[in-house]
């Protein structure tokens, strides 16, 4: 939205209305995708749409009216763009990309209403221009994974390679909105999809050491993309994708043995396949950390709270930091130990939190000190094991820190396949008998 316009009670309301569907959109976006949101971020979008419209025909002043207009064209390119999300997640990709090409268009109006020479609106131009090529991307994403379903191969990689050549292209784009879309991850996202589409070719081909070979690009690319941005989006599809890659792996594991193939490639199939269980583990405990974030601020009323949080003063990363409060504040800082067959917390693992909780510790009471706050810090050792060594009890304890037991499901397929899991409780060590002699 173009900021420097006087309000009228049209424009206030259209950036309220703005405001609210960027919110809805934002909340859309989650481990467990709310279609109806994005429907509704739609709906809220063409209304502040609307709003512009209305001040447009407010005003005389034709810049103000340009302006005014395209925030009318960027708002209905938002609204394309939410029904573009909406039936994209509903496995509707078809319909999906005739959305997005739709809000590209709009976008493409936004630009023309802004004269060119005005330099507070260079930006604005700027980032419409990485709207439309973001638009592009996922056109061809969602052109890719129609041809996916029909099972077209050949057509799959095409759209893919094209989807990259966009995302690279977003790379090269300045301003603001291209900075914040995370384009490296997504270039590795398509990257992993363009070695699926060889590997499914490479098979229909019988070129097993072809086939192979794409298995290993496929997963590293899988692999770089989260390492890029282990935010949702990229843990959401890394873990899809990743199962989908493992479905693969086991197709190809059956081919193999049908073909005959040497025993030193059967031990290079194994190697990838451990791989990839390696990862699925990785994204399960990337999901667990946001599940304990999400239950200290559901059931705590936590309002500020952040996950991966790396202060200044620490050197390494707190798994999850909550806070609430102003003139006394409450603080939580939690380990997150999602543990697969159970196995056992060692005193080492307590050891190496007691040293950041001791700094974390000694940071906070000086801050509070500084400004006049009352600060009361809470250490928690999060899991889901039922077994945890005596002397990590008695560190915990020595250290003032709790350790908790988190309830998810005991099934390590659950864990790493099914993303709607949350954590339904977490409650103190001596209420699950946790002790391990």
């Amino acid at each position: 939205m173009v900021s420097e316009i006087p309000s009228s009670k049209w424009e206030i309301r259209a950036r309220e209305a703005e405001k609210e569907a960027f919110k809805l959109d934002n909340e859309a976006h989650s481990f467990q995708i709310k279609e109806e949101l994005f429907l509704e971020a739609a709906k809220i979008a063409r209304k502040s749409a609307r709003y512009y419209e209305l001040a447009r025909q407010d005003t005389n002043d034709p810049l103000q009216q340009s302006i005014n207009l395209a925030n009318f064209h960027i708002n209905i390119g938002n609204s394309c763009k939410s029904l573009g999300n909406f039936f994209y997640y509903s496995e509707h990709p078809a319909r999906a990309a005739k959305f997005f090409q739709r809000a590209a268009k709009q976008y493409a109006l936004a630009d023309s209403q802004i004269p060119i020479s005005l330099d507070s609106y260079v930006n604005f131009i700027q980032d419409s221009l990485a709207h439309q090529t973001q638009l592009l991307a996922l056109v061809a994403n969602c052109n890719g994974k129609d041809a996916k379903m029909r099972d077209d191969w050949t057509q799959a990689l095409s759209h893919f390679m094209q989807e990259k050549k966009n995302w690279m292209k977003l790379e090269a784009i300045g301003g603001d909105y291209a900075r914040s879309v995370k384009s490296k991850a997504l270039t590795k996202s398509s990257e992993r999809e363009i070695h699926i589409c060889k590997l499914m070719i490479s098979l229909k081909e019988k070129d097993f050491t072809g086939a192979l070979e794409q298995v290993e690009l496929a997963l590293d690319a899988a692999i770089k993309a989260f390492q890029e941005d282990p935010s949702w989006f990229a843990y959401k599809e890394g873990l899809t994708s990743t199962i989908s890659l493992k479905e693969h792996l086991n197709t190809f594991s059956s081919l193999l043995k049908q073909a005959g193939i040497a025993d030193e490639m059967m031990h290079a199939f194994q190697q990838f396949r451990e791989k990839t269980d390696s990862y699925l583990d990785n994204l399960a405990s990337y999901k667990f950390e946001r599940e304990v974030e999400s239950y200290l601020r559901r059931e705590f009323q936590y309002t500020y709270s952040h996950c991966n949080y790396k202060p200044p003063y620490l050197g390494r990363d707190i798994d999850v930091y909550a806070f609430k409060g102003e003139s006394v504040v409450t603080i939580t800082i939690c380990e997150c130990k999602l543990r697969f067959n159970n196995q056992p917390i060692d005193i080492t693992e307590i050891e190496k939190f007691c040293k950041l909780v001791r700094a974390v510790r000694d940071h906070e009471k000086e801050k509070g000190m500084a400004e006049g706050k009352r600060v009361t810090l809470h250490a928690w050792f999060v899991t889901n094991s039922d077994s945890v060594e005596k002397e990590a009890v008695t560190m915990a304890k020595r250290n003032k820190i709790d350790i908790k037991y988190a309830k998810v499901p005991k099934d390590r397929e659950c864990l790493v396949k099914d993303t709607s899991w949350q954590i339904s409780e977490i409650s103190d060590l001596k209420k699950n008998k946790m002790l391990k002699k």
